[in-house]
């Protein structure tokens, strides 16, 4: 890859494995912004103090770190396919047990969804590099990567707006949340896809056109 082929920004825009990438990202990003945004409300509307939610959820710094270097490891020893799975298995995980949350006394679940979710949302960041890092290698893998984080910022602004717009629709935040684990389950599929055969091997025939 780094000799023969090397990957520039306008030849993996037109690559299926970067859209499918993106919009991976974007599923993902989407997904995780619904929750982040709208986590405190939600435990307040449960029934527990501001203070205390927002003390819980710090705790997800520290359990995200954590994920990131985990996940490393995981990445290497499965496959980041794999590992991605994993990670949105744990996520989900994490926003169930906080929509089944219905009031203070089952705290438990609190610190279910801070460990789950914020392995999950740590962790997520390393494998989605390390996969474009492996198709896209060489000299343009900087811009691509660059271009390829746009969908953070496209999918972080939809989360946010679209999980305010069903809680103010359905008065509650349980339809975003499900809404949630639906647009994550369907960025591991369009990782998964990013690998199978006709995608890349419509990728490989770029090259073919390249050097025609």
């Amino acid at each position: 890859k780094t000799g023969e082929k090397q990957w520039t920004a306008k030849l993996a825009l037109r690559s299926l494995q970067f859209w499918l990438l993106f919009f991976a990202r974007i599923c993902a990003a989407s997904g995780t912004t619904v929750i982040v945004t709208h986590q405190v409300a939600h435990v307040v509307d449960v029934g527990y103090s501001k203070l205390l939610a927002a003390s819980i959820f710090g705790f997800a710094g520290i359990t995200s770190s954590f994920g990131r270097v985990v996940f490393g490891f995981i990445a290497d020893l499965l496959s980041k396919q794999a590992a991605y799975t994993l990670n949105i298995a744990m996520t989900v995980v994490g926003v169930g047990a906080l929509m089944i949350l219905r009031d203070p006394s089952q705290t438990w679940l609190l610190y279910v969804y801070v460990i789950f979710f914020g392995i999950g949302f740590g962790s997520r960041a390393v494998i989605f590099s390390a996969l474009t890092a492996d198709i896209f290698s060489g000299k343009g893998f900087g811009a691509i990567l660059g271009y390829s984080t746009v969908a953070v910022g496209v999918g972080g602004a939809l989360g946010s707006w679209l999980g305010g717009v069903f809680h103010d629709w359905a008065g509650s935040y349980l339809f975003s949340f499900a809404l949630s684990t639906l647009v994550l389950v369907g960025s591991d599929v369009c990782i998964w896809l990013a690998a199978v055969s006709w995608v890349t091997a419509y990728d490989q025939r770029l090259w073919s056109e390249k050097r025609g």
